[in-house]
């Protein structure tokens, strides 16, 4: 068996992906628009999230 891991997103393109699933999740679940900082690379900074909404957007993200 061989596994491969695609570190750099060439394969699928990760980053958007993530950051739609981050806009779906701000909007739809959470009802509002917390956006602080949309060129911040990482998720706890650019949204204005509790420590328990990011909790809730990991367990959501892990579970599709």
């Amino acid at each position: 068996m061989k596994i491969g891991i695609d570190l750099d997103g060439v394969v699928i393109d990760s980053e958007t992906t993530f950051r739609t699933y981050e806009e779906i999740f701000d909007i739809d679940i959470l009802g509002g628009n917390n956006l602080v900082n949309k060129e911040e690379p990482k998720f706890q900074t650019r949204y204005n999230w509790t420590d328990e909404q990011e909790k809730e957007f990991i367990e959501n993200l892990c579970r599709m």
